[in-house]
């Protein structure tokens, strides 16, 4: 999860391939980030701004990693 929250697409690269971890175990951690991005962006939008931007930084890091459909 904290790969999307704090990390630019270089360096999630680099910490993805540090973990070894196959393709479940990532899409797994993007699922569970998009989790949380959801919550933070309407939750906090009022109470802690910054929370919610957050969020809303972690949703464009996850829709870029996604190819299109």
């Amino acid at each position: 999860m904290g790969a999307w929250h704090l990390l630019d697409a270089g360096p999630r690269r680099s910490f993805r391939d540090d973990l070894e971890c196959d393709d479940l175990e990532w899409e797994r951690g993007k699922a569970w980030a998009f989790h949380q991005a959801m919550g933070l962006v309407w939750y906090y939008v009022d109470s802690n701004p910054a929370m919610s931007r957050m969020g809303q930084r972690t949703l464009k890091r996850l829709m870029a990693d996604t190819p299109p459909a």
